[in-house]
């Protein structure tokens, strides 16, 4: 019995650290994928820092803590506490993947360029973001839902479903995978020709459905203030202005009025849904007789399955 224990204790350790070895293997691999970006980055006269990098073969997942994204000529811009994804094989498409930003601030440079009303509450901003997709090649299909939360201004979310997204999804990543190992110099011919390449398979695609939400907590307080300041106009005015617009658009019901009132005024949350009535790619919505079949605004809202808030437009 003492045996069996002390064997069961050395294949553990043995496992453990086979385990850290290829964590730190990798971890490598990932800091010297992040090093051959650099160049592409610092031609556009920027760079980037970070003050930790580390994969978890066990969970699948990598992390980057305290990025900083810096201008050559301005300074720090961006500060990100940290962001992870449990997708470390880039060469492969998960079913499943999700992707986590916490902590973004503004840097220096990017609040002294702000305007000068905004830079004090600009200071307090912190963001975080969130997303999470679901592929499933044999269909073909890619849901993926998206927030991004920053207390100070609002949140803003999207969600989507779409068909027809295998060939895609597949050229994107053998791009990327190719581009990595042999990074190409973008220039006009070049993008040209991945305009080309990459198309036909972006016709493909089928939106199957499309949510947009967003939820004001001082973005609106925010741009009325500056637009003040600007223009001389205050808040009750801008406020009036655009409820003009509002009460004078023919394609909106009275519910859809109420709603953008009470989104105008501050501290409330528009919902925008679609989900076409027909199965159309993009391809097929570029196409003349689509074009001219939903030339009526309201024939394309209604074909988009459009609805605000709730409520649809007739």
């Amino acid at each position: 019995m003492k045996k069996i224990l002390v064997g069961t204790a050395v294949v553990a350790v043995l496992a453990a650290g086979g385990l850290y070895g290829a964590n730190h293997y990798a971890t490598a691999k990932l800091e010297a994928q992040l090093d051959k970006s650099r160049p592409d980055l610092q031609a556009q006269g920027m760079d980037f820092q970070y003050q930790g990098a580390s994969v978890n073969l066990l969970t699948h997942s990598w992390q980057l803590k305290g990025l900083t994204v810096t201008s050559h000529e301005q300074g720090e811009l961006v500060h990100i506490q940290s962001v992870s994804s449990d997708n470390f094989d880039f060469d492969k498409l998960p079913a499943d993947s999700t992707m986590e930003l916490k902590g973004l601030t503004l840097g220096q440079a990017m609040l002294d360029a702000a305007p000068a009303e905004l830079q004090d509450k600009l200071a307090r901003l912190k963001v975080d973001a969130h997303s999470e997709s679901h592929f499933d090649k044999a269909k073909g299909t890619l849901v993926a839902d998206s927030l991004i939360q920053a207390p100070e201004f609002g949140e803003f979310q999207m969600s989507f479903d779409t068909a027809g997204a295998t060939p895609f999804l597949e050229w994107v990543q053998q791009y990327s995978k190719e581009n990595r190992e042999h990074p190409k110099t973008m220039d006009a011919a070049t993008e040209q020709a991945l305009m080309q390449e990459v198309m036909p398979k972006f016709q493909q695609l089928q939106i199957q459905g499309l949510t947009l939400r967003f939820k004001d907590q001082g973005l609106l307080d925010s741009l009325y203030g500056l637009k003040a300041k600007l223009t001389g106009m205050d808040k009750a005015k801008q406020q009036a202005q655009l409820l003009q617009a509002v009460n004078g658009n023919p394609l909106l019901s009275d519910a859809h009025r109420q709603a953008l009132a009470d989104f105008i005024h501050g501290g409330h949350q528009l919902l925008v849904k679609a989900a076409p009535t027909e199965k159309l790619s993009f391809g097929d919505m570029m196409t003349p007789a689509f074009q001219n079949r939903v030339r009526d605004p309201k024939a394309l809202l209604a074909y988009l399955g459009v609805t605000l808030n709730g409520q649809g437009f007739n």
